[in-house]
């Protein structure tokens, strides 16, 4: 009966929405894409690669807290969704469409804020709260937590999808190699996501109906 409350009501689904958008720079970049466009698009090694990919992560790590306690100091959500929004598509772009390759420690700079920018992800599951009795807190809160995790499973293999199709028959060690062109048609999908995420998060009316401490 629980799930089912939550299930049907369309705020959980457009804060799942919204907070699935924001997380898909970790699924979709940090967690597979990012470290192969690094190394072929700015001639890294794998091992200054994996520093990148992990400054993107620590930047994440440092924003989630800081987001969290903000939403709660304005006792406000949106304008969170919608900073977060705004400054990870900008680093998208910054990161994937940047017409020269930056030099190493730009390139660090500009991956660490990447991941600090999609930090107010994390302010989607205080949403989710907010939106639903308190005793379906714990059910709102995972409902949220598994449509945040559909970005991974679409853009993945959409950015593959999107290379092969733009492969040109290039091989290393048995594996495809990929030009910076095709990688940019492929992870163009990133910036395009934040700014529908970023659409939405404008139109979302904040609601609260779960006032308890």
């Amino acid at each position: 009966t629980g799930m089912r409350t939550v299930m049907k009501n369309p705020q959980i689904w457009l804060i799942g929405l919204i907070t699935c958008i924001l997380y898909a720079p970790s699924t979709t970049f940090a967690e597979l894409w990012g470290l192969p466009f690094i190394q072929h698009v700015y001639h890294l090694s794998p091992l200054h690669a994996s520093y990148c990919i992990s400054l993107m992560l620590l930047g994440f790590t440092v924003s989630a807290p800081i987001a969290g306690f903000l939403s709660d100091y304005i006792d406000r959500r949106k304008p969170l969704f919608i900073i977060s929004s705004l400054l990870t598509l900008i680093f998208s772009v910054a990161i994937i469409f940047y017409p020269h390759p930056m030099n190493l420690y730009t390139l660090y700079f500009v991956l660490f804020g990447f991941g600090f920018a999609y930090g107010g992800e994390i302010v989607g599951f205080a949403a989710a709260c907010d939106i639903s009795p308190q005793s379906l807190s714990g059910t709102a809160v995972a409902t949220v937590n598994m449509l945040t995790m559909i970005s991974g499973i679409i853009l993945q293999p959409l950015v593959g999808y999107i290379l092969d199709a733009n492969w040109h028959g290039a091989m290393a060690n048995g594996v495809r190699v990929y030009s910076p062109h095709a990688y940019q048609l492929g992870l163009s999908s990133l910036p395009i996501t934040m700014l529908i995420g970023l659409v939405l998060s404008l139109l979302w009316r904040e609601k609260r109906v779960n006032q308890a401490a």
